[in-house]
């Protein structure tokens, strides 16, 4: 649901709506960047059919006991790192010349 990052806190944050979308992390995966193709959420975001919530990462430290991953915010000091989502707009073609419409009245002589 919707939230104000500005007043948003653990103790008031809204639930989330989990997705089919999952990224497995291994130790190969520590202090490099990870990439989830969320492809259809944003075309659902552009066509208004997903409303846009944000994304939130969840690890699964009450699944895997002694598991802990951690992620910097968009206000980490280290610019490189903060995380970002990358949109890439690939426009289709120009479409066919529809029909030729019928000739219109002449004009008035000027």
């Amino acid at each position: 649901s919707n939230f104000f990052e500005n007043t948003v806190t653990w103790n008031n944050a809204p639930g989330i709506s989990p997705t089919i979308y999952s990224k497995v992390i291994t130790d190969a995966d520590v202090d490099n960047f990870i990439s989830i193709d969320i492809t259809n959420i944003a075309i659902g975001w552009f066509n208004n059919t997903i409303p846009n919530f944000g994304i939130t990462l969840v690890g699964i430290e009450d699944v895997i006991i002694d598991t802990l991953i951690g992620y910097l915010s968009n206000k980490a000091c280290a610019d490189g790192r903060r995380p970002f989502l990358s949109i890439v707009f690939n426009q289709g073609g120009t479409g066919g010349t529809g029909v030729t419409g019928a000739t219109g009245a002449t004009g008035a002589t000027g």
